[in-house]
């Protein structure tokens, strides 16, 4: 269960990337901006969403459990075709 003692408040300023800036980023180059930009394992060993370093998964059964939310928010997506 989840509780809000569970949760850290923190006043970080975030830089992102523009919705256009988006759509107009090739694969390689979208592939670069989220393993160099928004994702990686601390020193900790803790998978962190970089901008604001918060903890996304701690073990690999927490990461399956994060690819697989991922995958569920595909179809609401729309292809390339259609962006």
């Amino acid at each position: 269960m989840i509780t809000k003692d569970m949760f850290v408040t923190s006043n970080v300023d975030v830089v992102e990337i523009g919705f256009a800036a988006l759509s107009d980023l090739s694969d390689e180059d979208y592939r670069s901006y989220v393993r160099d930009t928004l994702i990686s394992v601390n020193h900790h060993d803790i998978l962190v969403f970089d901008p604001t370093g918060s903890g996304l998964a701690k073990c690999r059964e927490q990461l399956d459990i994060l690819v697989s939310e991922l995958l569920a928010l595909r179809s609401q997506l729309p292809s390339r075709a259609r962006v």
